[in-house]
């Protein structure tokens, strides 16, 4: 738990008197200004890097397979399309 700012200076107060202003500074220095839960660690950061190279890669293979997919679909369309306009074609020159 984080200590309030009036508490810090109060301390500092304090162990000025009692132990020096320098020595009074260096203990200040020591003692977190933030709630030590909230602060991450290295560990911290590896883990959240590990989990976030795993969603990447699956977003990967994701994005992979979609591809794939619109590739297949626009090649089929191309196919029936070219298929039509060569029938349609073919049955121009057979009528003329």
């Amino acid at each position: 738990m984080a200590i309030s700012e009036a508490a810090r200076a109060d301390l500092y107060t304090g162990s000025s008197d009692a132990i020096g202003p320098r020595r009074a500074e260096t203990l200040m220095r020591a003692i977190p200004l933030h709630d030590l839960d909230a602060v991450a660690t290295k560990a911290d950061i590896k883990i959240l890097g590990a989990e976030l190279r795993t969603e990447m890669a699956k977003l990967r293979a994701d994005l992979t397979a979609e591809i794939a997919s619109v590739r297949k679909t626009i090649s089929t369309w191309m196919l029936t399309l070219l298929v039509a306009i060569i029938g349609a074609m073919v049955s121009i020159v057979l009528i003329a």
